[in-house]
């Protein structure tokens, strides 16, 4: 399908806001590779009502509203735990650097993780781990910047050993000083732009 058609599918779906005008574009976004199956599942993961029309009686169960989010998210693919735990972790940035500051070890840590996300391989994900072990493992985790500064190390160290359970950690962590609801909307508000890749203005995006 040519861009022009795409973008006119685009528009049509910004101005309507309609489920069945997204879900045409998504279906011709899949057909073309820009969109992925699972990229697709994770939209209807997170209740995106177009992409769980694409998948109909395929479309799998919605996150859970209640605590059992953050363990919803590992069952999807390391990238998008990962994307997850750094996007309610970068909102700590401003307590960690309250209680260090002009510590770099922070934005260090979190350029470190993004290099990885760009570009995904042995020498960036040792880089990555590098890094976040290099962030203060302190306690208690009431003061904020130890809980911001434990969050961003959890989803560094998610790119090894016990990952799964390091970026569950991490998410906890957010949660606990962004309180639930502001950590859920940071997660789910990155993933969706992430899994509908560059659709910019798309509803609810």
């Amino acid at each position: 399908m040519s861009d022009e058609r795409l973008r006119e599918l685009q528009r049509r779906w910004q101005e309507s806001g309609a489920p069945e005008d997204g879900a045409a574009l998504l279906r011709a976004r899949l057909r073309g590779g820009s969109v992925t199956p699972a990229r697709l599942a994770l939209l209807a993961h997170l209740g995106e009502p177009a992409a769980v029309l694409v998948l109909g009686e395929d479309a799998p169960d919605p996150i859970p509203s209640a605590s059992g989010w953050i363990d919803a998210l590992g069952r999807f693919e390391l990238e998008a735990h990962v994307r997850a735990a750094v996007a309610a972790a970068v909102r700590l940035r401003p307590s960690y650097e309250r209680g260090h500051p002009g510590d770099p070890r922070f934005e260090q840590a979190l350029e470190a993780v993004w290099t990885w996300l760009r570009t995904p391989g042995p020498d960036t994900q040792r880089a990555a781990r590098q890094a976040a072990e290099a962030l203060p493992d302190a306690s208690p985790i009431s003061n904020p910047a130890n809980c911001a500064a434990r969050a961003l190390r959890n989803a560094g160290l998610g790119l090894g050993p016990s990952g799964r359970a390091r970026l569950g950690d991490s998410l906890r962590l957010s949660a606990l000083a962004l309180g639930p609801g502001a950590a859920r909307a940071a997660v789910e508000g990155a993933l969706r732009e992430w899994a509908l890749g560059t659709l910019p203005g798309a509803p609810g995006g």
